[in-house]
């Protein structure tokens, strides 16, 4: 099998499952509208952002940038 170069990662036969989970992503951006696949997404996020804040918050690490550009999860209305 070739190998398949995906940015400066080589993927060969046993990367193939993630090469096809990530067109099936592409895919599936290309026919919902952002603002759906968003909302969907929304609850994930949200649970994901509070247990790095909570881990960075145990360890005194400033999320800077990263914590700033995720406060749109808080938009919602699920609880922080």
């Amino acid at each position: 099998m070739a190998e398949i170069r995906v940015g400066f990662i080589g993927v060969g036969q046993m990367g193939r499952p993630m090469v096809d989970r990530l067109l099936a992503a592409v895919a599936l951006l290309q026919q919902a509208p952002p603002a759906a696949i968003t909302e969907s997404a929304r609850p994930y996020l949200t649970k994901d952002v509070a247990v790095v804040r909570q881990v960075a918050e145990g360890l005194g690490i400033d999320l800077g940038l990263l914590g700033a550009l995720s406060t749109w999860v808080d938009a919602s209305d699920e609880p922080r």
